[in-house]
């Protein structure tokens, strides 16, 4: 039996974020990310199924915090604030970790199959929100709408907070205004 090895997950997404950036997608394979991190390639497929996956780790942990924020916001929590409060995890990850969000955003937009399992990424976050609504009593399609808008407000946030050099304002700060602007085009 193979040995653990503590934090080979991270380890990987590392050596495969530096190598995807350094050389391109294609040119890397699973052997050149396991040899970066310092680990076997059966360790690589032990945490990941595919190299795809590889800068896409820890969802279904995402997606525990994302229900839980949800779950844990105030009881008397409008449909939007039960929705924003799911993306908060994601806000305040993005908010410590600019650069490294910077960096993985600029590779994961290099490649197809990088950006097709991202957009997979996005529809299970925006669906375990939704889910998370629901739960909470909001109905479906109220939910399915105030997720979609707060999914792709976040999306727009992030864009074009990424395209500013210097820190900055907050992820989230920018998301609300994001938010507002929504909100005037739709009562106009």
């Amino acid at each position: 039996m193979g040995r653990w090895v503590a934090g080979a997950p991270g380890r990987l997404a590392l050596a495969a974020l530096e190598l995807f950036a350094e050389r391109g997608y294609d040119a890397t394979t699973v052997a050149d990310i396991a040899e970066r991190a310092g680990l076997t390639e059966r360790t690589f497929f032990r945490h990941y199924p595919a190299k795809r996956d590889v800068l896409f780790g820890g969802d279904s942990a995402l997606n525990a915090d994302i229900r839980a924020s949800v779950l844990a916001a105030p009881h008397d929590a409008s449909p939007l604030d039960l929705a924003l409060a799911g993306v908060a995890p994601l806000r305040e990850h993005h908010d410590a970790n600019k650069e490294a969000v910077r960096r993985r955003e600029a590779v994961v937009a290099s490649h197809a199959d990088l950006i097709e399992r991202d957009l997979a990424k996005r529809a299970t976050l925006v669906a375990t929100i939704t889910a998370a609504l629901v739960e909470r009593g909001v109905d479906l399609a109220t939910a399915e709408m105030v997720t979609s808008a707060v999914g792709q407000a976040f999306a727009t946030a992030v864009r074009d907070w990424l395209q500013t050099e210097s820190e900055g304002e907050p992820l989230g700060a920018l998301m609300n205004t994001r938010l507002r602007a929504l909100a005037d085009a739709l009562a106009a």
